[in-house]
């Protein structure tokens, strides 16, 4: 059905498939008695199928709606009607008074059918004898007898190729095969071999040098100067790649330069089914690739010349040509402009052709053409004397030349939409009149006009645009340009060339375009071509304004939906198919309704709605099931795909194996290899190498099946990959060998380099590096021999990183450079991150620490082009790190935050962490600040990957050296929201080293009550009391095997006390279970609960009147505890914790980096906690400073 888009994320497809394009397909409509016919109908089904059409055929069963409606539905969407019978007349509905076979031929009245009776000498049903009686009587369709399946199928295939053949006749011509492309530089420059022409050297160097230095221009001349063939010859030197803008729509022309440049990377073809599509297409493959684009006839063009100036050409270097500058369309390109000839160069054209002047004649033919290069073609090829002055008067001498015969053909050719052969030129000469008796008559007036006209792929064009303008604008003048396209409207519909007789009915401003514009507009959305099916449609909705069709309407403008979706104007098709679905609602016709609203689902996804669409899908998967199986197939298809952008990939993967599995069940190709496509994007986000594999070997099983060898291949490369990555390199050489065999058979030889080289790697995955040599030396020799300078890198690279593997860095780097410079022509971005990748680890191991940091640099800028973010996060950290080391402070800050930035889009926050946490800030680092706060944000969403400890701690340091007080807080407030019913213990211990950290310039006294109480909230057994100038006390309820409480104890004042209490409350909850472990080591819970008091080293000097000595700093003890030496039967006094005077100065990294005093802290007072708990002295426990330094560095470091 037509709102079936079936997404190409890639095409394996080698063959071309009948009548196909875009997401397009021929409907076949098959009608007859269900039961009886069972047979039939399948044979005739899977006939349809074995062409690449769309088979549509009602069963009985439940639905929602009156079968007949469906039905009716179903016929107006399609394309052909077959009616297949035998005996049965079929079922009368109540109220009816013709059964569903006969309803469904009456229904099919505007459709060309196919008739086909099976021989039934035991007789048929009064009412289906008088129904076939009538259909005979009727005529106009073609009817024939079968006796069984086999030969229905037959004959079904050999009359709907016959059909198409007749029905669409020269619009088959147009269409191109899925693996090929035009070259149009070369079909170019096969034209100018033929004309004689100079090569204006210094011109195409000045050009070449305006382009060098700018980087894009605008070449301007007028008719005739000769922009063509200096384009041509000017690409020939700069290996561009060449396209004119005529008669093309913005889709046609992204699509073929993105196929260009992805050729030239070696990429495979893609059907970009939409002018978005294709944009984006062509963007990325600019991203990717560095060449000339020529764009040609831009002002012929504009609307596609605006699209593509909105484009960012990146590296690549674009150059427009035009008559004339247009300054507002070609605003900011450099200009160019082609100089008329001189009059040596037109001597020099006059003797390539052997003809010599006299000076004088010379000079007036330089006057009279002056110096324009069609004019010196057109005396080259026909002289007229006396000479016309100037191209046009030129032109109108020639035109005058020309006999009433050839001037007829002339405006045949000039006005036609469709390619003309020698017959149909012959036809319309002698529509009229008779002119020539036979078609040889009239080959012998065609070849009299030559060289005016020439014969291309076995029909007539005129050669030269301008000519042909100029045909055109005669005709006009003299009021003959209706006729002509009158003339060629009546050929058409004769010839049954739909699209044509629309064309050119609607041109002659004639009414009969109203039997064509429908169906006109339907075999152009067929062949792509959807400006005219715009055109069709929107003419067809001017006449419906007349006579309140509202069905009609509304199917018509459901089509225009579908025309401008494919042209990426996504607004005007939700204008139209919202007036569509509103226009069936109004008629109450619930399935049309119903097929309307499904389609535009798919424009949700467009419109930021996905979620939306998946809703839809999901019903309309449940709707088809086991009532239509390709429906259902690709219905699953386009959930997959909306699956696939909002990043549900194993979703994707589960529908898209259910779409899968019924493809290959209908052995619909195209539907299986999209598939096994979108099956290996999704699987390739997930990670999941296994199911790789088994991908790999489905698309060899299904290769296998249909004799698809060059699928199979890359089946067999996937599996090959799928094998490396389960750590099976052997498997994956005898994949690689089958692999280069098939190669081998088919004469490809690039796959065939290409494979040598991967059986290379896996030689080298085991350990055979002798014959991983040789055969990357054979793949370089074998691309060398051929010039495949992509493989020759290719194998260069790999030959590099071998040597590399073996110590010769020199050697890897010799070889490594020569790849890099052929990866580099050819754009191909992975491969320079790869290249440079090892050419900076060479450059390390000979210490040219330099060239290594610019090496991982320019490295890791391709991996993120190519969006690969964990290896470029990677390529980026290493390139900080040496650039530190040889302090280039600047570039390793750079390439600290790209390294981090790139590891958040990578979703690895704990990877971003570690970048910026060993790039340690100094007082020149900056423009962290926000990296920070991301990755904390990115880190609470799973804060069971890794350990945020350090990373707080480079943050405090960070932002006190910023003076960023307010950033600070705003991150441990972000970690405090974070902080969830039991939360992980992650969150908690960089929390504590986070307010441990921080200072009375972040929390004063008065905001530690609010902090402490903020805290609480997330925790269960952790309460909290506040003494105003008496005390501050912590409550906590361990939940072991017996109860458990702690109590920690402020008796002092001091905001360092405060915020220490806090950290080790946070840490001592959170990590309870690995004390709980320590304490049953040591012998098990003695007591009902534990005290803490903290207070400075002034508050106890002052209470008990002691001197508690300065710090030595060979003990390092920042802090200390009490022991009281009160026997263990005996209540337990609480444990004093000391924080000594120096304590802040030497726990802040700020001013002591690398200290660890806070472990030192947390180290004393876990040994006190356990002690306590198990009734042992320290000393008695030789392992306990082991285990708490152990707990300790497992929870700070």
């Amino acid at each position: 059905m037509a709102y079936c888009k079936v997404i190409l994320m890639k095409e394996l497809l080698e063959e071309s498939t009948p009548i196909l394009t875009s997401d397009q397909r021929v409907r076949v409509f098959v009608s007859s008695t269900i039961e009886e016919l069972k047979d039939e109908r399948k044979a005739v089904i899977c006939a349809i199928r074995d062409l690449k059409l769309h088979p549509i055929f009602f069963e009985e069963g439940a639905r929602p709606n009156n079968p007949r409606e469906v039905y009716k539905a179903y016929l107006e969407q399609s394309h052909i009607y077959i009616g297949i019978f035998w005996k049965q007349y079929g079922w009368i509905p109540p109220n009816g008074t013709v059964s569903g076979i006969e309803d469904e031929y009456n229904f099919s009245e505007k459709k060309p059918r196919l008739i086909y009776v099976k021989e039934a000498p035991e007789g048929r049903d009064p009412k289906l004898e008088t129904l076939l009686q009538r259909i005979q009587n009727e005529g106009n369709l073609s009817y024939c007898k079968f006796k069984n399946e086999i030969e229905l199928a037959d004959k079904v295939r050999n009359d709907i190729m016959q059909h198409l053949s007749e029905h669409y006749g020269i619009e088959l011509h147009g269409r191109l095969k899925l693996t090929a492309i035009p070259d149009y530089l070369q079909i170019l420059q096969k034209q100018m071999g033929s004309k004689g022409l100079i090569l204006r050297e210094n011109l195409i160097d000045e050009a070449k040098k305006e382009l060098r230095c700018k980087g894009k221009l605008l070449i301007i001349g007028g008719p005739g100067a000769g922009k063509t063939y200096f384009l041509g010859m000017l690409a020939a030197e700069l290996e561009a790649i060449y396209v004119s803008l005529k008669n093309k729509t913005t889709q046609e022309v992204c699509s073929h330069l993105a196929n260009q440049l992805s050729i030239r990377r070696n990429h495979s073809l893609q059907n970009h089914l939409s002018e978005e599509d294709a944009r984006a297409a062509l963007q990325e493959e600019m991203a990717n690739h560095s060449a000339v684009l020529f764009i040609h006839d831009a002002d012929h063009n504009s609307d596609v010349a605006r699209a593509l100036l909105g484009l960012h050409f990146f590296n690549c270097h674009p150059v427009f040509t035009a008559w004339s500058e247009n300054t507002v369309l070609f605003q900011g390109l450099p200009k160019f402009e082609i100089p008329p000839l001189s009059l040596e160069e037109v001597e020099k054209i006059l003797e390539l052709q052997g003809i010599k002047l006299p000076p004088g004649e010379l000079q007036r033919l330089y006057s009279a053409s002056e110096g324009n290069p069609l004019y010196i073609y057109y005396f080259t090829q026909n002289r007229i004397s006396p000479l016309p002055e100037g191209l046009y008067e030129y032109q109108d001498s020639l035109w005058q030349q020309l006999s009433p015969s050839q001037k007829e053909i002339m405006n045949f050719l000039a006005h036609s939409f469709s390619n003309l052969n020698l017959g149909d030129l012959h036809a319309l000469l002698n529509s009229q009149q008779l002119i020539t008796k036979i078609p040889m008559g009239t080959k012998q007036i065609l070849e009299s006009t030559i060289p005016l006209i020439r014969q291309t792929e076995g029909h007539y064009e005129i050669f030269h645009t301008c000519f042909k303008d100029h045909v055109c604008d005669i005709a006009a003048a003299d009021g003959l340009s209706e006729h002509y396209h009158k003339m060629l409207a009546e050929y058409a519909a004769n010839k049954k060339w739909k699209v044509a007789a629309a064309f050119h009915f609607l041109k002659a401003n004639d009414p009969r375009m109203r039997q064509y514009l429908i169906d006109g507009a339907t075999t152009a959305m067929l062949r792509g071509e959807w400006l005219l099916a715009e055109d069709f449609l929107k003419n067809e909705l001017l006449f419906l304004k007349d006579n309140e069709d509202l069905h009609k309407e509304a199917y018509t403008r459901y089509s225009l939906a579908q025309v401008y979706t494919e042209m990426g104007d996504f607004g005007k098709a939700r204008a139209e198919v919202d007036k569509s679905i509103q226009l069936f609602a109004k008629l109450d016709d619930t399935e049309w309704m119903y097929i309307v609203e499904l389609w535009s689902s798919l424009l949700l996804i467009r419109e930021g709605r996905a979620e939306k669409t998946i809703e839809i899908l999901k019903e309309a998967v449940i709707h088809y099931h086991n009532r239509d199986l390709l429906l259902e197939a690709t219905t699953q298809m386009n959930l997959g795909f909306a699956y696939l952008q909002v990043s549900r990939f194993r979703e994707c993967a589960e529908v898209t194996q259910i779409a899968l599995d019924i493809f290959t069940k209908l052995g619909d190709e195209r539907g299986i290899y999209s598939s096994l496509i979108n099956m290996a994007c999704s699987v390739g986000q997930l990670g999941n190498h296994e199911l790789q594999g088994k991908y790999a070997e489905q698309i060899i099983e299904a290769a296998t099946k249909r004799d698809l060898p060059r699928l199979k291949a890359a089946g067999l490369n996937h599996l090959a990959m799928a094998y490396r990555h389960r750590d099976n390199p052997k498997a994956a050489q005898h994949a690689l060998e089958e692999c280069i065999a098939i190669c081998q058979k088919l004469g490809c030889i690039e796959t065939e380099a290409l494979n040598i080289a991967n059986i290379g790697n896996a030689f080298r995955d085991q350990g055979l590096n002798d014959q991983a040599e040789r055969a990357y030396l054979e793949s370089l020799t074998k691309a060398r021999a051929h010039q495949l300078h992509k493989q020759e890198a290719f194998a260069l690279e790999l030959l590099s990183r071998l040597n590399h593997d073996k110590g010769l860095h020199t050697e890897a780097i010799r070889l490594g450079l020569q790849a890099l410079e052929i990866h580099r022509k050819f754009g191909d971005n992975l491969r320079i991150a790869s290249t440079q990748d090892y050419l900076a680890r060479s450059y390390v191991k000979l210490k040219d620490y330099k060239n290594a940091a610019e090496s991982y640099e320019d490295s890791a800028k391709h991996y993120e082009i190519t969006e690969l973010w964990s290896d470029a996060a990677y390529s980026y950290e290493e390139a900080a790190n040496i650039w530190v080391s040889i302090g280039q402070d600047e570039k390793a800050l750079y390439c600290a935050s790209s390294g981090a930035k790139r590891a958040l889009l990578g979703g690895a926050p704990s990877r971003a962490a570690d970048i910026i946490t060993e790039f340690s800030p100094n007082e020149k680092t900056g423009n962290f600040g926000d990296f920070y706060l991301r990755i904390i944000h990115e880190f609470i969403k799973d804060p069971q990957s890794v350990s945020f400890a350090r990373f707080m701690i480079n943050f405090s340091i960070y932002c006190k050296r910023h003076c960023s007080e307010a950033l600070f807080k705003a991150g441990i407030e972000s970690l405090i929201k974070g902080l969830p019913r039991d939360s992980h213990a992650n969150i908690s211990n960089a929390l504590a080293v986070g307010i441990e950290q921080s200072s009375e310039k972040i929390y004063a006294s008065s905001d530690l009550d609010n902090l402490a109480l903020n805290i609480i909230r997330s925790f269960n057994h952790i309460h909290y009391r506040s003494i105003p100038g008496v005390i501050k006390l912590w409550t906590i309820g361990m939940d072991w095997q017996k109860p458990f409480i702690i109590q920690i104890r402020c008796i002092s004042n001091e905001p360092i006390v405060e915020r220490i209490a806090i950290a080790l409350l946070l840490i001592l909850y959170s990590n309870r279970g690995l004390i709980e472990k320590v304490i049953s080591e040591q012998g098990g819970i003695q007591e009902e609960g534990f005290t803490l008091d903290i207070a400075t080293q002034k508050e106890i000097e002052k209470q008990l009147n002691i001197k508690i000595g300065p710090i030595s700093s060979s003990e390092a003890t920042p802090a200390s505890t009490t022991e009281t030496g009160v026997p263990w039967d005996q209540p337990q006094p609480p444990t004093v914790l000391i924080i000594h005077d120096e304590y802040e100065c030497s726990a802040d990294w700020t001013i002591n980096p690398g200290n660890k005093a806070f472990v030192w802290l947390l180290m004393i007072v876990h040994g006190a906690f356990v002690a306590h708990c198990v009734h042992k002295e320290r000393e008695s426990m030789p392992d306990l400073a082991r285990r708490s330094r152990e707990f300790c560095e497992a929870v700070l470091l």
